[in-house]
């Protein structure tokens, strides 16, 4: 057995981040085709913030094209700006 700790934010949260960070309206609940409380876990860590993340995928995110890894590359550039801190991220969604 582990014991893990997480930061934890709604969905909403997530989506106002994205905009205050880059403009960007991002829509996490439909991006990820989930449904009432349901939750998704992350893990960034510090070490990786530069040396795992093409540039060039982020450059497409932001300009709306379709990738892979979406929610996860979001969630690492907001880490890298110290939007959200490091290590274990849970997103809760529910309404």
């Amino acid at each position: 057995m582990e014991t893990k700790t997480f930061t934890t934010l709604g969905y909403h949260e997530l989506e106002e981040l994205a905009r205050e960070a880059f403009g960007i309206d991002y829509e996490y609940v439909a991006e990820e085709e989930l449904g009432n409380d349901e939750n998704q876990t992350y893990t960034v860590n510090e070490a990786d913030l530069d040396s795992n993340w093409d540039w060039r995928e982020w450059a497409e995110f932001l300009e709306g094209k379709e990738r892979r890894w979406r929610a996860h590359m979001l969630i690492t550039r907001l880490v890298a700006l110290g939007k959200i801190p490091a290590g274990n991220i849970l997103v809760e969604v529910s309404w």
